[in-house]
């Protein structure tokens, strides 16, 4: 059956798998069962027509193509996502060892995880130009027949090399390619350790070419199994029920994730929305215990969601439905509004009907938005203090005062301050979270130094341009503010578009909304004052929440009032906003073990006293540790000096790393929590226990 390809297809394949789209990259993509009508490899354009096939690992009968989101064009070639027969066969001989079948899913990356992408590189004894992935996989591997199944053998704790390389065949009807588990174009390598293209020949040529001429260095890869994308040509979303399955993202994965743990299977921690590794390995062990291996899939959709007992939509239409946008309180949608006035009808992960993009929107927060009743914001007669007042409430509570930072070499920050002192006080306790684990304990030393464990502080007045929360989590990374405010729009939708209409998710990203525009937050861009930047710093970000931080013609911006207002209520007043905080400050931390858990066991010193890592220290020692690259990663140094010493604790207690005492502050900050002497981390369920 002959059917076409566009940009509407798979966006409607990325919706209904709950796939963010990297609007702003070139996406590799995968659609077994199929291949393209037009040989030779295509170029880009807005469709083309592919042919369904059934997979038999002796063609190639894959479409591998490269999609351009931003200007809804795609360019398709033959190739294959699965291994050749020869392959298998010599596989099987050696319990299928060196051969696999990539799990469907995206390989691509979610802030604060593991980068899944495909980067330029070489690949094979020749190591010709191809794109290279030295991350641990999801596979299968057989043992017992020519083909994967349910009853085949599931791995995710090997580093498997499964490149993006050409298939040795010109041929693209050929019944012989070169692919133990690789994605393959049809096509001939180059020369041997080229950094540029050179002799390539066939489609394969055409493809580097499209990359290779871009300065993108890494690229995401959605594979999808047979029939998926033939399924959604005939019957359109409404027509095909969603999925979750290795890289998805969003309420749907956090539905699975807590099922799975509620029925005793590991997900490797909280349910977070994200489908790893971990949450790939319960799915797996559930279905087999479940439906048997003809039932084991690694991919969740409805039966799997009735057995898990959990709420699925029936179709793409209902899905599109619980993550719409939410319309104005006494709109005639029939939604009823809340307390507030407000909605609850969700919040987008694609672009609602008549919202197009525009890459040059104006981002700036709207300082007229009340989002209560009676919301005011007052300065006092020397115009360096602020209070917020609002219905209900009898006297204006304090907003912060004007605090001016002189330490920086490019010149001073001035900004906002809620500190830590000013009443009221919002305290953060790990007693009051004990159903998130035993995380709650391990963050508090770095809570009690960050905001001496308060949820009402705020900073506005340093390089970060805005830090929110006990945790203070910061605008200028990239890796707290924007998933935090993505779990927002996830979980409390209608709470999210009281507090801060002008964000909404879209395709899986944090954008700013405006006037049926849209444009994306989470780009790595200089910040707009032509102040201090770093090339992680995401400017588009800072710039909503506060776009100047060094106000040398004015006190202070409106934006940073109005934002730091909004999160200070928002805070005071919903337990529920809170919880998400505390939820999005573990998974902060969380980034932060990983990189110091890397970090030891590269240095041999500290591999020597610690040959497993983060793996069963002890928390006390632990939580101390995980605080000084929350500051900031170039604190490592700091952390692994002590490490290779006798009493670790101390020797950072002493460092004098960081500002205000903070070493003695996350001391003190452990001394508080007795507790964690008790405690032990556990890497493989990524938790203290």
């Amino acid at each position: 059956m002959i059917f076409n390809i566009d940009d509407k297809l798979l966006r409607d394949l990325f919706a209904l798998c709950s796939f963010p789209v990297p609007d702003d990259e070139l996406v590799f993509f995968s659609l077994r069962g199929s291949q393209p009508l037009e040989f030779g490899g295509t170029a880009f354009a807005e469709s083309h027509k592919l042919m369904a096939m059934q997979i038999d690992y002796r063609h190639m009968r894959c479409t591998i193509g490269q999609w351009r989101p931003a200007d809804k064009t795609i360019a398709v070639f033959v190739g294959s996502s699965v291994p050749n027969v020869n392959a298998i066969q010599d596989g099987l001989g050696a319990n299928g060892t060196g051969v696999n079948r990539l799990a469907s899913g995206l390989f691509g990356q979610a802030p604060g995880s593991i980068d899944y992408r495909y980067y330029k590189g070489n690949h094979g004894f020749d190591r010709h130009l191809a794109f290279r992935n030295d991350q641990k996989l999801p596979v299968w591997r057989t043992a017992d027949d020519l083909d994967f199944a349910g009853d085949d053998r599931f791995e995710i704790h090997k580093v498997v090399y499964d490149n993006l390389h050409c298939a040795r065949q010109v041929n693209e009807t050929a019944n012989v390619f070169s692919s133990n588990g690789c994605v393959v174009v049809a096509g001939r390598p180059g020369d041997s350790n080229a950094s540029k293209l050179t002799s390539e020949l066939g489609p394969w040529k055409k493809f580097l070419a499209n990359a290779y001429g871009l300065p993108q260095l890494r690229f995401a890869l959605a594979i999808f199994e047979e029939n998926e994308a033939l399924r959604i040509a005939e019957l359109g979303i409404g027509g095909r029920g969603p999925t979750v399955r290795f890289g998805s993202r969003g309420i749907l994965v956090e539905r699975v994730q807590a099922g799975l743990i509620a029925k005793g299977y590991d997900v490797g921690g909280a349910p977070d929305g994200r489908f790893g590794l971990k949450t790939a390995l319960a799915l797996h062990r559930f279905q087999r215990d479940t439906f048997g291996p003809s039932g084991t899939d690694l991919i969740a959709g409805r039966a799997t969601a009735d057995a898990l007992g959990i709420a699925w939509p029936a179709n793409g239409s209902e899905l599109a439905a619980l993550l719409a946008p939410l319309p104005h309180a006494g709109s005639a949608s029939g939604v009823a509004p809340d307390s507030h006035g407000v909605a609850d009808a969700g919040i987008a992960t694609s672009a609602p009907a008549g919202v197009t993009h525009d890459a040059a929107l104006k981002i700036e927060m709207d300082v007229t938005h009340a989002p209560l009743p009676g919301w005011t914001i007052k300065a006092n007669a020397a115009g360096d203090r602020w209070t917020v007042q609002f219905a209900g409430q009898a006297t204006p509570l304090n907003l912060g005062k004007l605090f001016v930072y002189n330490d920086y070499p490019e010149g001073p920050t001035r900004g906002l301050a809620r500190t830590s002192g000013m009443a009221p006080k919002i305290p953060y306790n790990p007693a009051d979270w004990t159903d998130l684990g035993h995380w709650p304990e391990l963050i508090f030393p770095t809570a009690f130094a960050e905001s001496n464990a308060n949820f009402a502080v705020v900073n506005c007045w340093d390089r970060a341009a805005i830090t929110f929360g006990f945790i203070q989590l910061a605008a200028h990374t990239g890796d707290d503010l924007l998933p935090f405010f993505r779990r927002l729009a996830t979980e409390l939708p209608s709470e999210m578009k009281q507090w801060f209409p002008e964000l909404a998710v879209i395709d899986g990203k944090l954008c700013f909304v405006k006037n049926n525009r849209y444009r994306s937050l989470e780009n790595a861009v200089p910040a707009y004052d032509g102040g201090f930047s770093a090339s992680y710093y995401h400017g588009d970000l800072m710039a909503y929440f506060n776009p100047d931080r060094y106000h040398k013609t004015r006190p202070i911006d409106q934006a940073e009032l109005h934002a730091s207002a909004r999160w200070f209520v928002w805070s005071l007043t919903s337990a529920a906003m809170r919880r998400v905080q505390v939820k999005a400050s573990i998974e902060s931390l969380r980034g932060s073990l990983r990189f110091l858990h890397a970090k030891m066991l590269a240095d041999p010193a500290v591999k020597a006293l610690y040959p497993r890592g983060v793996d069963g220290m002890r928390c006390d020692l632990l939580a101390v540790a995980l605080a000084v690259p929350h500051l900031g990663e170039g604190n490592i140094p700091v952390a692994l000096r002590a490490l290779r010493t006798a009493d670790p604790i101390e020797k950072i207690r002493i460092s004098g790393y960081g500002p205000g005492g903070r070493a003695q502050n996350v001391h003190d900050g452990m001394l508080a929590r007795p507790i964690l002497r008790n405690l032990v981390y556990d890497l493989t369920s990524g938790n203290p226990v």
